[in-house]
């Protein structure tokens, strides 16, 4: 059975892509969901399409169709040969993954993707309103994940999933799907360098609350023989009152 696409949602998700990230390029590979079944010895093939203007993305994709009806999920990445060969080039797309909707930022993202069955787990993208060097844009990732989204670091370069393309990690290989785009999911490098201040304080305050942690139990071994000794302490003095 041939595997479900929507080719109009894909040409949607990249045109979106390049309005608002034109500076974009990336790296398309293919992801072979059919690994353990055919005894393929290639997991991975990464940057089958390397260096890909944002606005030839769509073109590209098309390219690699027959590997999808064959099976194999085309997932893409920001280039990483790209900013290897021009590392002071500015970026203006954040990603936060695990995106909670209801964050205590407010933060609305320019559009989020939902890649699987489960109607809970989104991948927001956001928009800097003036682009940044690529080092400073992956820290701020690190920051909305802390605040926005499940907390963990997603890093710049992972691969992601294509909106309109089936996702073969599910068992029911569902199609990949995206929101928006809403008028809020643009952001102010100065506002997300004071949220770094306020992400340094509260990892300092966790680091000092795991370090006493591992304090106490290193002397909690010592506090449990002293509670068995009290006993006998108590004991002792008062035969020492009564002497």
């Amino acid at each position: 059975m041939e595997r479900k696409a929507d080719l109009q949602t894909v040409k949607a998700f990249w045109d979106l892509m390049s309005q608002h990230f034109p500076e974009l390029y990336v790296d398309l590979s293919l992801f072979n969901t059919l690994f353990n079944s055919a005894g393929d010895s290639q997991l991975f093939k990464e940057a089958v399409r390397e260096k890909v203007p944002i606005t030839q993305a769509y073109e590209k994709t098309l390219e690699l169709m027959d590997e999808y009806y064959n099976g194999r999920d085309i997932l893409w990445r920001p280039s990483l040969a790209y900013f290897k060969e021009n590392p002071e080039a500015l970026v203006s797309m954040l990603w936060v993954d695990d995106f909670n909707l209801e964050n205590s930022l407010g933060l609305t993202p320019l559009f989020y993707v939902r890649m699987g069955s489960c109607p809970c787990k989104f991948q927001a993208y956001l928009r800097l309103k003036e682009p940044v060097p690529l080092k400073k844009a992956d820290f701020f990732q690190r920051v909305l994940a802390e605040f926005a989204g499940g907390g963990g670091y997603g890093f710049y370069f992972e691969h992601k999933r294509i909106a309109g393309l089936a996702n073969g990690m599910y068992g029911d290989d569902p199609l990949v799907v995206f929101f928006g785009p809403f008028e809020k999911g643009f952001v102010e490098p100065k506002w997300l360098e004071e949220l770094t201040v306020m992400f340094w304080d509260l990892v300092c305050r966790r680091d000092k609350e795991r370090d006493m942690k591992k304090k106490l139990e290193r002397f909690l071994p010592l506090l449990e023989e002293l509670e068995s000794l009290l006993p006998f302490l108590k004991r002792l003095k008062r035969d020492h009152e009564d002497y």
